[in-house]
């Protein structure tokens, strides 16, 4: 069991995986450092995980920021979810659980709004918007966007890199990520987490993603549209053997999914003959 809390502020713990972003992690780490303090929490750790890079992580001059430890590990390459996975497993007794990828940054106050947003909302589960990623937004007056178990079903409303999840009286295994899905994995820890509770989005742009990447077309492995669909569809089969869906709504989904991939494709080749105009 993990995220008992034992001090008056709640434990945040993040997780960072590396593979060769010896050009970003730097900046990615100091935005960890740089969020702003808040009486709520307290980050108590860093865990940077070196996934069998060609470009080892470099190390780190400073291992205790503040009251932050900052730890580097390093493993055989497995991909981002095993990535994840050996560093949630390293984790000190957290009541919060962030992600952030070594080529994204957060904002200086990402972590203090999302945590007051889900304590108000009681929201097991969080993420923003990033500098490429307001498609959600709604109304601007609204601060937060609620995601039930049924939004998330239909389409990921969560970036990684923005989520924060409240783990408090979880068992570590429901925030794992399956290790033999290489794309689309997030999604089955988001699904897992938002059945029987809810989530939220808070409606401001807290992050920049990997500098402005799209959410697929372009560069890294939501280029990989595809593969990303396969993905999709084996985290609807996931949810099936659950039992969180009945195997008779598959069919459904699956021609939504298919749908919503044809719509990606054509999104991609549009991008593409616009840019050789």
């Amino acid at each position: 069991m993990i995220g008992v809390q034992l001090f008056e502020m709640y434990r945040v713990s993040v997780i960072v995986p590396y593979y060769n972003n010896a050009d970003t992690i730097h900046r990615c780490v100091r935005s960890i450092f740089e969020q702003e303090p808040d009486s709520k929490f307290q980050i108590v750790e860093v865990i940077v995980i070196d996934d069998g890079s060609s470009i080892p992580c470099p190390a780190f001059e400073d291992r205790s920021y503040s009251n932050t430890v900052l730890k580097l590990v390093r493993k055989p390459n497995g991909g981002a979810a095993s990535a994840r996975n050996y560093g949630l497993d390293r984790v000190d007794s957290p009541d919060f659980v962030a992600f952030l990828d070594a080529d994204d940054a957060w904002y200086p106050e990402k972590t203090r709004l999302m945590i007051g947003e889900m304590l108000a909302n009681n929201a097991a589960i969080a993420g923003s918007l990033s500098v490429s990623h307001t498609f959600y937004r709604s109304d601007p007056s609204q601060n937060t966007i609620l995601v039930r178990f049924w939004d998330q079903l239909k389409t990921n409303r969560f970036l990684t890199s923005t989520t924060i999840i409240d783990v408090r009286g979880m068992e570590i295994d429901e925030i794992h990520f399956p290790e033999d899905q290489w794309y689309a994995e997030e999604g089955d820890v988001f699904l897992k987490i938002l059945h029987g509770k809810k989530g939220i989005l808070v409606n401001q742009v807290l992050i920049d993603y990997s500098s402005g990447k799209a959410a697929f077309g372009q560069a890294g492995a939501s280029a990989k549209l595809w593969k990303m669909q396969a993905g999709e569809i084996r985290n609807y089969y996931r949810v099936c053997k659950r039992g969180h869906m009945s195997f008779c709504l598959l069919p459904p989904f699956l021609v939504y999914s298919f749908l919503k991939y044809i719509r990606r494709v054509l999104i991609t080749q549009l991008k593409r003959e616009n840019k050789r105009a």
